[in-house]
């Protein structure tokens, strides 16, 4: 109020009011528009239902399983100073170790180790903290 007493252009105030040029005002409604016409709703597929599941690793390393023993009991402990957030029931942890071995089973037979310096072995921390994952 100061400045445009005086004659002079508060420029944050002006640089706020300014509607941006890339701004489309349309898009909101195009969007909206996309979804209701064009969306296509989740079906299952039953082909490809069983093809994810053959992906599962069926024999565990031990290393592997050690990893996965660990992380049932950090998941599922009641307390646990690691461990923001709450425990989680055990199908919980069950599916999320199901989801775990599916992955690695198909990193084993899909993944392209052309440019890998050396065999990563298939373990949870081994995958998970290596560079090319």
């Amino acid at each position: 109020a100061e400045l445009q007493q005086e004659g002079c252009t508060d420029f944050n105030v002006e640089a706020i009011l300014e509607e941006p040029e890339d701004c489309d005002e349309l898009f909101g409604i195009a969007l909206g528009n996309e979804l209701s016409t064009e969306f296509v709703p989740y079906a299952d597929i039953e082909q490809d239902e069983k093809a994810s599941r053959g992906y599962s690793l069926k024999k565990p390393s031990k290393a592997l399983q050690r990893d996965l023993d660990e992380y049932r009991a950090r998941r599922t402990a009641t307390l646990n100073r690691f461990r923001k957030g709450r425990a989680v029931e055990q199908t919980t942890c069950d599916g999320d170790v199901a989801n775990g071995l599916r992955f690695l089973g198909w990193l084993k037979d899909h993944r392209d180790t052309s440019q890998d310096e050396a065999p990563v072995p298939l373990t949870l921390r081994a995958v998970f903290s290596h560079a090319r994952l």
